[in-house]
């Protein structure tokens, strides 16, 4: 029986490859404001940055996307990161668009009417402050050179997932 070479990574790639994700999940929570909840004579703010509930769900999303992806073997690494930070990007921007433009937080509800709004979308992409697009541009280069410098070994997922949990 062939021995299992295990490669272990750094807690510094691991780290370098959730950054991106809490950065896109942080940026999105500081540029929007406070959801204050009101139930009789109590109030509460719901999600902002410092508070765990909402770090505590981050980062496990975080570990489990990283779990799979550093599980995969050769470019499948690649591929998965890719994947992964692909879907959260795209809902990154729509939420910072989205947010910015209404005041409310992007839903998937919302595609029933995406065609009453299409004819808006020039005014969209106008409308947008430049500085949103610069903090998208870094999240997608940041993202993209995470990509680009991940290595191909392969390493055990329950490794993985105790090595983000220690590392953080």
């Amino acid at each position: 029986m062939k021995s299992l070479k295990r490669n272990h990574f750094s807690a510094w790639q691991i780290l370098s490859a959730a950054l991106p994700f809490l950065a896109m999940d942080w940026i999105v929570r500081l540029s929007s404001k406070p959801i204050i909840i009101e139930v009789g004579n109590s109030s509460s703010v719901f999600s902002p940055v410092y508070s765990p509930a909402p770090n505590l769900f981050t980062l496990l999303w975080i570990a489990f996307f990283l779990g799979i992806t550093f599980s995969a073997r050769g470019n499948g690494r690649r591929i998965l990161y890719g994947f992964f930070f692909g879907l959260s990007y795209i809902a990154f921007a729509a939420n910072l668009i989205y947010y910015r433009l209404t005041g409310f937080y992007f839903s998937f509800s919302l595609l029933k009417m995406a065609d009453e709004g299409s004819s808006y979308v020039m005014d969209v992409i106008t409308g947008t402050p430049i500085y949103l697009y610069a903090i998208m541009a870094a999240v997608l280069i940041w993202g993209i050179a995470v990509v680009v410098s991940m290595k191909t070994e392969s390493l055990s997922l329950p490794l993985l997932c105790s090595k983000c949990f220690l590392s953080s």
